[in-house]
């Protein structure tokens, strides 16, 4: 999550517009999408509230499992939940290989040279901060090897996320499948 403070109000709007214009130019996976979509269904869950327009989901659903790639099990979307395990290296990396900025930087030089106007500017200069590429596995390096302070700051920014005691890995599913299942209960009560 970012947050930008300062905008001015032609910025918001800018930056409300440039921001979903970008879901518009993505798309789906639709072996992925099916999968999803297969197991809302046998949830019970109401697939209008997903927004998709009935022709596209009875297509979707209408898919013959085998050409779905890959069995349920394989899925990234299946519902386990295996955290990842990190063991640190010996050496701290320098701050330099934390992130990187090529295209980052080509995209403000083009900015910096473009003719718009100057609140414009300053809109394009913020939402160029989403293309800095971040090395998580240098992150994790530095924040294995930083002092305390330096660490709670790390957290802070989600730089590094410390799953205390498995919580993720042993609550996550659970956290969910009772908030879809209030959801769903809520949705019917109505």
């Amino acid at each position: 999550c970012v947050e930008l403070v300062g905008l001015t109000e032609s910025q918001k709007k800018a930056y409300v517009i440039a921001d979903n214009q970008l879901a518009l130019n993505s798309g789906w996976d639709l072996d992925k999408l099916k999968l999803e979509i297969d197991s809302l269904s046998d949830m019970d869950f109401n697939l209008d509230l997903l927004g998709f327009d009935d022709n596209f989901l009875s297509e979707l659903i209408d898919i013959d499992d085998t050409d779905v790639v890959g069995e349920v099990e394989d899925s990234p979307y299946n519902q386990n939940i295996e955290a990842p395990t990190y063991e640190p290296k010996n050496e701290k990396p320098i701050t330099q290989d934390l992130v990187g900025y090529e295209y980052h930087d080509k995209l403000i030089e083009k900015i910096k040279k473009s003719g718009v106007t100057g609140d414009e500017k300053a809109f394009l200069l913020s939402a160029a901060q989403r293309h800095s590429v971040f090395n998580f596995s240098a992150i994790a390096d530095y924040y294995a090897h930083s002092n305390g302070e330096m660490q709670e700051l790390m957290e802070d920014s989600a730089l590094v996320i410390i799953d205390y005691n498995k919580a993720l890995e042993n609550g996550f599913i659970n956290i969910s499948k009772e908030l879809s299942g209030q959801c769903e209960k809520a949705m019917n009560d109505e």
